[in-house]
């Protein structure tokens, strides 16, 4: 009976982490996606953010994210700004839920969604993602091609580690 109070402690102190991230940082990390420009090698303030907050609390900044992810997949600008984002994380600092919401953007109408989706798990480059790619059903040609390259690519280099 203690094991069940102390679960249910451990997720109502979890739900009030995530319920505090959402109040003070949902609408200014939504504006800093609509407005930032996403440069290589720059860091932009919602990254930062995400940074700050992962050290703070990971679980609770992970699942703050994906419920962001959730809650703005119709917001094409809000889901770009998040697929770079996650994919400039070290993929172990974002598991499990980045890499869901990279496989949950294959499923996109919208092409460069998809093509981010890809690029985060490039990116990671890991057995995981390899595996994921291998497993991707992609119509379009340029997609599926760039999705080849990719494996390629990590055949390549994970098998020289």
């Amino acid at each position: 009976d203690s094991e069940e109070s102390s679960t249910s402690t451990e997720n109502k102190i979890n739900e009030s982490r995530i319920r505090k991230i959402d109040e003070q940082l949902t609408q200014d990390f939504i504006y800093l996606l609509r407005e930032e420009d996403f440069e290589f090698g720059y860091k932009t303030r919602s990254e930062e953010i995400i940074s700050e907050q992962l050290n703070i609390n990971a679980l609770a900044t992970r699942n703050w994210l994906n419920k962001i992810f959730l809650n703005y997949y119709s917001d094409e600008i809000v889901i770009i700004g998040i697929l770079r984002i996650i994919g400039r994380f070290d993929p172990i600092q974002i598991f499990p839920q980045g890499q869901t919401i990279a496989l949950a953007a294959l499923t996109h109408k919208n092409d460069e969604i998809k093509e981010l989706g890809i690029r985060a798990f490039e990116q990671w480059c890991s057995i995981e993602s390899l595996n994921i790619l291998r497993k991707l059903d992609i119509e379009k040609a340029w997609l599926k091609d760039y999705v080849n390259d990719v494996i390629k690519d990590f055949e390549e280099q994970l098998c020289h580690i």
